[in-house]
């Protein structure tokens, strides 16, 4: 009991040295009705650097064969592990999707059924993205669709060593002193 007593700080800690990173709450980063049209051309319009949590595109493709490109930046430390299609409004032919993590490759059609899928997932193996520049369309023939879609980017980073060496000796000597402790009195063992 009294070893648990020395420990519980030990583990507070811990926690403190190696660091909690908390994602930011979801956040809208671009909408066509306030932002204005999306370009419908490579590289696409630029998001930045996306950042920790969910960031959320919302657009509308009025038809006539309707284009919006996205461009956007995983930064160092972090990776895209979804591109979710949040929300599809429009006919059931839907719209087309395409990604480029380098060149321009159709990935596949998206509709109503699609919300909660992830753009990666269909595109293929490459299922989480890291560091690097990226651009995602949402494209339309003739229908009039609205979309959105949800980048959930996540933190990489792993405690840096100095933060590691100070919990391992600071758990050692806690570790020394109990046993400092014990070895003086016996009976409270």
């Amino acid at each position: 009991m009294r070893l648990l007593r020395l420990l519980a700080p030990l583990c507070v800690a811990g926690v403190l040295a190696v660091g909690v990173t908390t994602p930011a709450a979801a956040a809208v980063i671009f909408d066509e009705g306030i932002d204005g049209e999306a370009t419908g051309a490579l590289p696409g319009e630029d998001l930045g650097i996306l950042a920790l949590g969910t960031s959320t595109v919302i657009g509308t493709l009025p038809g006539g064969f309707d284009d919006d490109w996205y461009q956007f930046t995983i930064g160092a430390g972090t990776q895209l592990d979804d591109i979710l299609i949040a929300a599809f409004t429009g006919p059931a032919s839907g719209g087309n999707l395409s990604f480029t993590p380098g060149g321009s490759f159709n990935v596949g059609g998206f509709d109503a059924g699609a919300i909660g899928q992830d753009v990666l997932d269909i595109a293929g193996p490459a299922t989480i993205l890291g560091p690097g520049t990226y651009s995602v369309k949402a494209g339309t023939g003739n229908n009039e669709n609205t979309y959105a879609f949800d980048f959930v980017v996540s933190s990489t980073a792993v405690p840096e060593p100095a933060s590691l060496l100070l919990f391992g000796t600071g758990a050692l000597g806690l570790l020394a002193k109990a046993r400092q402790r014990r070895n003086r009195n016996p009976t409270n063992a």
